[in-house]
């Protein structure tokens, strides 16, 4: 285990003695007309702790910290796994808490390791009374009345989560060698800080090179800073569906062709932290006695993860004869706090209604766009949400994106289809008008798309929001003595921004999410054609925030197609479920990240990572031949999505699996018209106004 750096031998976990039933018990005070009363606060802990580890409590009260991280109450260690705090409460006040573990650095600063996520949480009523003269609660942690609810913590304002993942034996051997499995061992190891100049930077750095212990940079010399980092680092194998993250082995993780490994880092100097990666391999026929011998090793610095996410092809080197004896492909995800910290007062991470059985989705709104008499009803709009909710649907899932000004709209695709000329067919498309400027012609036609006809594609992310609002759409002439529109036009207009819809809609709509974002395939090439540019990090951030700062009490479920993503969703804020989208393997393409369509792989993932659930395609499920309760075992919620969902017949085919959700188009059971096939625009030129006028 891997806490502290440079430690020469590593962290012992000691086993606490067991403890009681997963049951609570609580002793409350005498009513008496006193303000306050000593309450005392006791919980048992099952788990290891390692030594910067210990438990605390927050709570609703000055006392327990207000909710903020930073504030909550250190706990101490009575007896072996119990531990207490005794504090003073206001009498005629209702009291709210939550259990965590925390890992305190060598500044003091506390991290959130593992919190629960109880909805709602543990609660002392207001006006007890007893015989005692005060209070005391004895709980188990994680469980309140037998239910367990815990969630890892989120990524804090003064650390930074790093992600290895080396996924089915990316490793290239030389020849001669005779190594048949490969074990890989992480080790976060400290460098010289920014400011150090270039000499000193390329002596810590050779000084990593030269040797293949933590301990080789822990001589004088360093910074205050550097003597505090700290690093917590675990790993998974998403071999089963029961997968979860745990601490090293001595020798490193196994991984074949089959195993896909993650490397999963707590840091607090993320600028300052290299990484010692050793390979080990046991020899041919070797006795069960024989420990592994030393491979090769790789050594990655800070400098080179300069991405939110990324991959890199490494030498691995050879620690006796310095020479390369392969190389490995190593992907990495690094994600950032947001820009302020949250509170722990109200969670839905876990959050399920017991009445949320087989729910009705509303997919893109009342479904794709479509025309409904002599009026398009287009998806992704306040209209469709509206329409969806107005007709029976108990959610709506839409689909965000960001403008180039990073302003999140709702819009399915990640391109726009341009056409050379105006004549467009609008019984088979929607029709936009872009009337834009020489200048913003040409700034957009170099991000040109060919689709194998005569028409192009441009991606959304290079248009302005204003571009977005100033479009023009089609709308049908009409009589003088007829009604101007069936629906309302603002309503209906696309590109809505997502803070447009969660002030325009009512608060008691559930919104899923879909954060949209580009996918690579096994070929090669890119969804849409549309390679990934942004900083995944600042991506999510520009989202979820809107949604922090608007959502108010409405739930929001989040989801995604891109594993990584889904992860960072998770990882950077303590309030909103995720669900994991899986396109599934029996797709005309597939991604190149089977987490994406493999479906015990997609399992594994969301259960390691604490996500809600997974929304697989419909097909997928229906050709699935094997154990069909994998998914409810491992404590995940199971939707279900894809275009044959529209039709009742074949959405009872669907209930042998247990579904929570099923996401579908026309939830309004409108089938009189068919599906437009998405928008088609067309440019015409706007004359710039001239500055002297």
């Amino acid at each position: 285990m891997q806490r502290w750096f440079f430690a020469d031998e590593e962290s012992k976990c000691e086993r606490r003695a067991k403890t009681p039933s997963p049951e609570r018990v609580s002793i409350k005070s005498s009513h008496v007309s006193l303000e306050s009363i000593p309450w005392k606060f006791c919980v048992d802990y099952k788990k290891p702790l390692c030594l910067n580890e210990t438990l605390a409590i927050i709570g609703n009260v000055e006392m327990l910290g207000k909710w903020k991280p930073e504030n909550c109450v250190v706990m101490k260690e009575i007896d072996n796994g119990r531990w207490c705090i005794s504090v003073i409460l206001p009498r005629n006040e209702e009291i709210h808490y939550r259990y965590l573990v925390i890992g305190i650095d060598g500044k003091r600063r506390k991290i959130i390791r593992f919190w629960e996520t109880h909805h709602p949480a543990r609660c002392i009523k207001g006006s007890v009374s007893s015989e005692e003269e005060d209070g005391r609660c004895y709980d188990v942690f994680g469980y309140i009345n037998g239910d367990y609810q815990v969630n890892r913590g989120w990524v804090m304002f003064h650390t930074v989560i790093v992600q290895l993942k080396f996924f089915k034996a990316p490793f290239v051997v030389c020849e001669h060698s005779q190594t048949t499995l490969l074990y890989v061992k992480v080790q976060p190891v400290r460098v010289a800080p920014k400011n150090a100049n270039k000499t000193k930077v390329q002596e810590n750095e050779s000084k990593v090179l030269e040797s293949d212990t933590l301990n080789t940079l822990s001589g004088g010399g360093e910074t205050n800073e550097l003597k505090t980092t700290f690093a917590f680092t675990e790993v998974v194998s998403l071999n089963s569906s029961s997968s979860h993250f745990t601490y090293q082995p001595k020798f490193g993780t196994p991984c074949g062709p089959n195993d896909m490994l993650i490397f999963h880092m707590t840091l607090g100097n993320f600028a300052n932290t290299a990484y010692v990666v050793d390979f080990y391999s046991y020899p041919r026929k070797a006795a069960s006695d024989i420990p592994p011998y030393h491979f090769g090793y790789v050594h990655i610095f800070p400098h080179q993860l300069n991405n939110s996410d990324g991959t890199l092809t490494m030498d691995i080197m050879c620690a006796s004869k310095n020479q390369s004896v392969g190389t490995v492909m190593i992907r990495y995800l690094i994600i950032r706090p947001l820009p302020h910290d949250l509170n722990m007062e109200g969670t839905f991470t876990r959050y399920w209604n017991p009445n949320w059985n087989n729910m009705q989705i509303g997919h893109r709104g009342c479904g794709k766009s479509h025309w409904r008499d002599r009026d398009i009803l287009r998806e992704n709009t306040v209209k469709s949400i509206k329409m969806a909710v107005e007709n029976g649907a108990d959610m709506v899932e839409i689909d965000v994106q960001l403008t180039k000004d990073n302003v999140p709209i709702l819009h399915h695709n990640l391109c726009l289809q341009f056409s050379p000329s105006d004549n467009i067919d609008i019984q088979k498309y929607d029709a936009l008008r872009f009337a834009l400027t020489e200048n913003e012609i040409l700034q957009i036609g170099k991000y040109e798309k060919e689709d194998g006809s005569h028409n192009i594609r441009i991606p959304i992310k290079q248009f302005t929001l204003a571009q977005l609002k100033a479009v023009k759409v089609y709308e049908p002439r009409r009589a003088i003595s007829e009604p101007n529109c069936s629906f309302d036009t603002k309503s209906n207009r696309p590109f809505v921004t997502l803070e447009t819809v969660l002030k325009k809609t009512s608060r008691d709509i559930i919104l899923n999410i879909d954060v949209k974002w580009p996918i690579r395939l096994e070929s090669g090439n890119w969804v849409d054609g549309v390679i990934r540019e942004e900083n995944m990090n600042d991506y999510v951030d520009a989202i979820i925030e809107i949604v922090l700062k608007h959502a108010g009490t409405r739930k929001i479920i989040f989801s995604a197609f891109c594993p990584d993503v889904a992860a960072v969703l998770h990882l950077k804020q303590n309030k909103y479920p995720v669900f994991l989208l899986c396109h599934g393997a029996f797709a005309a393409v597939q991604f190149v990240d089977s987490r994406g369509h493999d479906l015990h792989a997609a399992v594994s993932f969301a259960h390691v990572m604490e996500l809600q659930g997974i929304n697989v395609h419909a097909s997928h499920l229906l050709e699935y031949k094997g154990d069909r309760t994998f998914i409810q075992k491992s404590g995940l919620r199971l939707i279900t999505w894809g275009s044959q969902n529209r039709d009742a017949d074949f959405r009872e085919k669907l209930n042998s699996w247990t579904l929570d959700g099923i996401v579908y188009d026309r939830i309004d059971r409108y089938l009189a018209s068919k599906d437009l096939k998405g928008n088609m625009a067309y440019i015409e030129l706007k004359e710039e106004k001239n500055k002297n006028v």
